[in-house]
């Protein structure tokens, strides 16, 4: 159990790298915020998700044009990790190719029943069971 701590933490410090290293080029929320326009801003508090495991064209145009504030992935959405990157890069791009800003990219992966991100990906017990552990 220790080791899986250690692990979580080194990842935890890895990803915070990772994205503080991204995030220096970007302007902040709140340096971006007076430029935004009202429906620019609107959008930013929606949170959106697609059909397929693909963009299509009508979905990247609607990442352009309407730049969301988030995506949700479902199992639909989700073949294989290598898969996932791509769709999610592509999510990026299409949005900040408009001028918007990131997209926040999420999942619904609760454990346990759901679990949206399967072969490939590493599957985590149920909060419920990490509760019943009493393990911090």
């Amino acid at each position: 159990m220790r080791s899986q701590s250690i692990l979580r933490m080194a990842m935890t410090l890895l990803l915070g790298a990772v994205l503080a290293n991204a995030a220096a080029d970007e302007p902040s929320s709140a340096e971006r915020l007076p430029d935004m326009t009202l429906k620019q801003k609107i959008a930013q508090m929606f949170m959106v998700s697609f059909f397929g495991p693909h963009l299509a064209e009508v979905e990247r145009d609607f990442l352009r044009r309407v730049q969301p504030g988030a995506v949700v992935l479902f199992e639909r959405n989700v073949e294989s990790p290598r898969q996932a990157t791509v769709l999610t890069n592509a999510y990026q791009q299409n949005v900040i190719d408009g001028g918007g800003p990131p997209l926040l990219i999420a999942v619904d992966q609760e454990g346990g029943l759901i679990q949206r991100l399967k072969d490939g990906f590493t599957r985590f017990p149920a909060p419920m069971l990490w509760t019943a552990s009493q393990d911090n």
